[in-house]
């Protein structure tokens, strides 16, 4: 599944270092006119079964929590990017390690600079492999067309390459996945 959201990073290379309800209802008719016969009403008794409950196994479990959190990474970098804000909760809340002390310094030093980011960033898992039961290695094809703008509105940096290989490394935290690193630069074109 691709993932396109509003970036907010761009620039500092992202790929060189980034509930609808539809409810749907209608009228129905209950009156159904008759002209033979008298009609006669039935009432259901309740149903007591229910429809059978899955139970993922603690695989399945961690994939759907790691591919959540995949999701959640690339939006937190659009919410934290534009403007930047290296306070923001949604770093904790998907990143440890060194991917949190880099985010947040890239993050102190475009405020600094009176920088921003734009453009756009699409990410999709190619595959997920189990280091160990607490790391995972995800690799990912990442899709980046960026801007990093100066204070004055001039472009300083730019990411506008095809979708390339990236390497997403994740740990189970006592808070949950996390994650550590993210591996870009890679000049590895997804397909091949």
């Amino acid at each position: 599944m691709v993932r396109v959201a509003r970036m907010a990073i761009a620039g500092c290379g992202l790929l060189t270092l980034a509930a609808c309800s539809a409810a749907a209802g209608s009228a129905v008719d209950t009156t159904t006119p008759s002209t033979t016969a008298p009609t006669s009403s039935t009432t259901l008794a309740p149903s007591t079964t229910s429809a059978p409950t899955t139970t993922l196994s603690p695989q399945q479990q961690d994939e759907a929590e790691i591919r959540a959190l995949h999701d959640r990474f690339f939006e937190m970098i659009v919410t934290t990017g534009n403007p930047p804000d290296p306070d923001h909760p949604g770093i904790a809340a998907t990143t440890t390690g060194i991917q949190r002390e880099r985010w947040a310094q890239f993050l102190h030093r475009m405020r600094d600079l009176g920088e921003h980011n734009d453009g756009e960033v699409s990410g999709e898992i190619l595959a997920i492999d189990y280091i160990d039961a607490d790391h995972v290695a995800v690799r990912d094809c990442t899709t980046a067309i960026t801007s990093r703008f100066s204070a004055d509105g001039h472009v300083v940096a730019e990411d506008a390459g095809p979708p390339l290989v990236s390497e997403i490394r994740m740990v189970r935290t006592a808070e949950g996945w996390r994650v550590e690193d993210w591996f870009t630069g890679g000049a590895q074109p997804c397909g091949e």
